[in-house]
């Protein structure tokens, strides 16, 4: 185990050395921390150099003047003590470590938050707490407020969020401050579990912190569990426990829920012990207390084996207690209290009638005793019907009467005698003499069409729109049929007006090249003089005396008309041919 000493007991015991050794500061200091290693003291956040008392007592002044400037205005002297306080603290740990304990912290952020304190002044001051604040945490520990926003600090740097790049680093920031504070912040828990305004965001942070197995392994080594235990005893009636103990309990049930093996693997985990103990510190809690009732009947339902230690635990107490402290559920608790093989009373949920109320048809006259086939005719036996003799309903007949109905009474027609009906007003129409019947022919005859003459028809408005006969349809006959591509066509359009003659020269002002002078000369014609004739004439025929034929097929020519009959003559009359 390591001794811790102050500064305090390091300066007295070389003082000591000194007076009764008889020996040099030197020597003194030296076997002071022979003496103090060989007891197994940590000296590393003692000052062990020579002058130690000296070096405590200007760190000591130092901090004094300035807090000094706390309620007075910020002199150029206190930049120079700023400066002397950062460079004693750039000289190791145990020189800040001191100058913690003498109030630096607390001097260097007063004059920080001073408003009238110039820009270098507050440069000067986070430099000086950046060297004092190096490896030593602890200093936040004072004030709640500073610690909660690095606590906030802390949470943000790993926090997945830079879309820039494929790949995130927050696991590898988590990895590089977990590994540095995590003994840090499970002290603040032990130290803050009191405090509701704090514990949440430690509980938080380490909870981020823990990316890895040997994280875990840590806090637990160093009591994390235990502290966390205690934290949610604590604030037990919070809602963020109450809520996070009633899912972790579902959860339970969940995961045992008709799975023996499950139900094992938790058990041997001694999830058991933990029920229990949840059910205890939130007794009255519908929402911890139900799904406590179905873990139990879970994970005992299918391993009875598990319902002794169980009912060693105090299990059938705590569900005694809440069936009658909540009758809700009280199902749930009955269950858990019948899996777990205790005395309970069992109640239906409803009631009903039995099987002797519902009349079922009996088998008789079925075929082969098959409900689900047509019946068989059979006889029926009812009730006797009461005997109607003895009354009449309708008259007997001596009632009769011949000439009564249902409709009245029958007598032949009759003339009534009524009212004159309203003379009517005679028909204003043409009599038969108006029509003027024409002769026209047999209905089965033709006949041509007729024309009728009709007045002229009120004009209506025009449209402003074009009518019909204004749009040129395409005709459908030919090649302007709409599926096939017509014809180029002619347009009629007005007349555009004449322009102004150009006065740049026109076509004929050009001289063409000839095309021969750059293609290929083409073959022409040449004229040359007339020959005379040849004055002798051979006397053999010439090429036009011979017509060369080829031997061809029979074929059809077009040639004069002929007489059909040539022997015929037109003043033969003969009635065969004049017919």
């Amino acid at each position: 185990m390591v001794l811790p000493i102050t500064q305090q007991t390091f300066d007295e015991a070389v003082q000591e050395n000194i007076n009764d050794l008889g020996l040099s500061p030197e020597e003194a200091l030296t076997e002071a921390v022979a003496q103090f290693k060989a007891q197994g003291a940590d000296l590393s956040q003692i000052i062990t150099e020579p002058g130690a008392a000296s070096a405590v007592e200007n760190l000591t002044n130092a901090i004094k003047k300035l807090s000094e400037f706390k309620d007075t205005n910020i002199s150029p002297e206190c930049l120079d003590q700023i400066a002397v306080l950062k460079q004693m603290c750039d000289k190791g740990i145990q020189y800040r470590v001191q100058a913690g304990k003498a109030g630096a912290y607390d001097a260097i952020l007063d004059i920080f938050l001073k408003s009238e304190a110039a820009k270098d002044t507050k440069v000067a001051c986070l430099k000086a707490m950046i060297s004092l604040m190096t490896k030593q945490p602890d200093l936040l520990d004072g004030n709640s407020e500073v610690l909660k926003d690095v606590l906030l600090v802390l949470r943000a740097l790993i926090l997945d969020d830079d879309v820039r790049v494929e790949f995130g680093r927050a696991h590898e920031h988590a990895r590089i401050i977990a590994s540095e504070t995590l003994s840090t912040i499970t002290g603040l828990i032990n130290k803050f579990k009191a405090d509701a305004s704090i514990i949440n965001d430690l509980m938080l942070t380490l909870s981020s912190l823990l990316v890895r197995a040997e994280f875990c392994i840590k806090v637990e080594e160093t009591g994390g569990v235990e502290l966390m235990q205690d934290v949610m005893t604590t604030f037990m009636k919070n809602d963020n426990v109450v809520q996070t103990a009633s899912a972790g309990l579902n959860c339970v049930a969940a995961l045992s829920l008709r799975c023996p093996e499950n139900s094992k693997a938790l058990f041997e985990a001694g999830l058991p012990e933990v029920i229990i103990n949840v059910m205890r510190k939130h007794p009255d809690e519908k929402s911890v207390q139900r799904p406590a009732s179905w873990a139990i009947r879970n994970m005992v339902s299918r391993s009875r084996y598990q319902n002794k230690h169980f009912l060693e635990l105090g299990a059938e107490e705590l569900l005694q207690k809440n069936l009658a402290k909540f009758k809700e559920f009280e199902y749930d608790t009955k269950a858990a209290l019948r899996d777990l093989e205790c005395d309970v009373e069992l109640k239906e949920e409803w009631t009903g009638p039995g099987p002797g109320k519902y009349l079922l048809p009996p088998l008789v006259g079925y075929k082969d005793h098959d409900p689900s086939r047509y019946r068989n005719p059979q006889y029926s036996m009812g009730q006797k019907l009461t005997r109607t003799t003895d009354k009449q309903i309708s008259p007997g007949p001596k009632y009769y009467t011949e000439n009564m109905t249902m409709y009245g009474k029958v007598h032949p027609r009759a003339y009534s005698i009524v009212s004159r009906k309203k003379e009517q007003a005679r028909f204003q129409g043409p009599g038969p003499a108006a029509y003027n019947i024409q002769n026209a022919p047999r209905m089965k005859e033709q006949r041509p069409p007729a024309y009728s003459i009709s007045y002229r028809h009120e004009l209506h408005k025009t449209f402003e729109t074009p009518g019909p006969n204004n749009y040129d349809v395409p005709t459908t006959i030919g090649p302007k049929v709409p599926d096939k591509r017509a014809n180029g066509a002619f347009s009629m359009s007005h007349r555009y007006p004449v322009t102004k003659k150009e006065i740049s020269p026109g076509p004929a002002r050009y001289d063409p090249i000839s095309p021969d002078n750059y293609k290929n000369k083409l073959p022409a014609y040449s004229m040359s003089i007339r020959h005379k004739p040849v004055a002798e004439k051979g006397s053999s025929p010439g090429p036009s005396n011979y017509y060369p034929k080829l031997a061809s097929k029979g074929g059809y020519s077009f040639g004069l008309k002929t007489d059909t009959s040539p022997y015929i003559t037109p003043e033969d009359e003969m009635p065969c041919i004049n017919k």
